[in-house]
């Protein structure tokens, strides 16, 4: 994190505060942008996600500090 704002690489896991319908909650980043690319780590499904959108659906705990959910 600098200066209170998070960077994110390609590559980056994440975890989102509501879970996928397959059950996961775990993503994998794949494009960054206006738009947030994801791929589900559960079923392989990939998404985009608005900047704003992404940025209130993550757990910002564990995105930093790497998944607490294994």
């Amino acid at each position: 994190m600098a200066d209170g704002v998070m960077v994110w690489q390609v590559g980056q896991e994440v975890v989102l505060k509501k879970p996928h319908p397959c059950g996961g909650r775990r993503w994998t980043i794949y494009k960054l942008g206006m738009d947030m690319g994801l791929q589900c780590r559960h079923c392989g499904q990939r998404i985009k996600l608005a900047r704003r959108q992404f940025d209130r659906a993550i757990v910002p705990d564990e995105a930093e500090t790497g998944s607490r959910l294994r």
